[in-house]
This record gives structure tokens, C-alpha cells and sequence, in this order.
């Protein structure tokens, strides 16, 4: 599964996306590549993208997991 963000400003632009809120780990690229997703990886996902000037975040995008029974 992979998430990405298209941003421009001044740069440098700095990444961070969050999982229901928290920090996600190594998560400070615009794409976010979660392999071989797993049931405690659902949620919503977001990205706060920031600069000298100030932060942006995205909208959440949600992450449903369907686990066969």
C-alpha cells in the first residue's frame, strides 16, 4: 500500500505522516510505503507537510483491512 502528497513552497518541505495522530515511524517522505500491510496498520492516515514558514496538514485518508475469516 502506498500513500503520496504533492506539495510546493519554499523549501526545504518536511514530511511527517501520522497514524490516528501518532507519528508514524521512518515517515518523512512525500509517499508513504507500507508493505505487506498488517490488521493494526488500518486507521487514518494524514501528513503534516512543513517549512520555514509554517505546516500544512492533509486530509485523513482511511485505511480498511479485510481480513479473510
Amino acid at each position: 500500500m502506498t500513500f503520496s502528497v504533492v506539495a510546493a513552497g519554499e523549501g526545504p518541505l518536511k514530511y511527517q505522516w501520522k497514524l490516528d495522530g501518532t507519528n508514524v515511524q521512518n515517515g518523512t517522505n512525500g509517499t508513504l510505503l507500507l508493505p505487506n500491510v498488517q490488521a493494526d496498520q488500518k486507521g487514518g492516515y494524514s501528513v503534516v507537510v512543513r517549512n520555514d514558514w509554517g505546516a500544512v496538514t492533509s486530509q485523513v485518508a482511511t485505511l480498511t483491512v479485510l481480513v479473510p475469516p
